[in-house]
């Protein structure tokens, strides 16, 4: 309180200026003053306790004005605050969506990949039994080609046979006693 006095005894206006005070002052100011007036006191007083009011008056101005600003600020922090989260949510809501495609398209191709891997499954068990088949003709052409040179070497033999009795025929005929007698006619 004592700095408020000092400083209205430096900035205390001269008593011809309480009119020029009237100006700034709010009617209820002027209440003040006329109640002052009504009570007597003298004029440097009135000066005074007007300068101490106007210096409240005006910490209270810088008070609001500071309040104000600094609603103002935290309006446009606020409001940048709910822009960006705006933002963010219209991106999150993008990625999401693009999850959501992207799980669809892995669900499809795990469902081609099921299908692929059946289908390999079953090209695995045609293999096995195409490679049985050829394991079956590979032994039956063996077993053909066997028969061929079985036949063909029975064949010979029989042949070989057969030509042998002939010689052996032949060689006792001439050999005989009765062939030499019998004369063709």
């Amino acid at each position: 309180m004592t700095c408020i006095f000092q400083v209205c005894a430096v900035a205390a206006p001269p008593q011809n200026s309480v009119r020029s005070i009237h100006g700034l002052l709010s009617p209820d100011w002027v209440m003040l003053e006329t109640i002052a007036l009504a009570h007597e006191v003298n004029a440097n007083q009135l000066m005074k306790f007007l300068a101490i009011s106007i210096i409240l008056y005006r910490s209270e101005t810088h008070l609001v004005m500071a309040q104000k600003i600094e609603a103002k600020v935290q309006y446009l922090a606020l409001s940048k605050t709910s822009q960006n989260l705006r933002s963010a949510t219209v991106y999150q809501l993008t990625l999401l969506e693009e999850q959501k495609i992207l799980a669809s398209e892995q669900a499809h191709m795990v469902h081609v990949l099921g299908d692929a891997e059946a289908k390999a499954v079953v090209l695995k068990t045609q293999t096995k039994k195409l490679e049985n088949y050829s394991e079956d003709l590979a032994s039956t052409a063996e077993k053909l080609k066997l028969q061929k040179k079985v036949c063909k070497y029975s064949l010979c033999f029989f042949i070989q046979l057969v030509l042998f009795t002939v010689v052996v025929g032949l060689f006792l005929m001439q050999m005989s006693p009765d062939h030499a007698k019998l004369v063709p006619t």
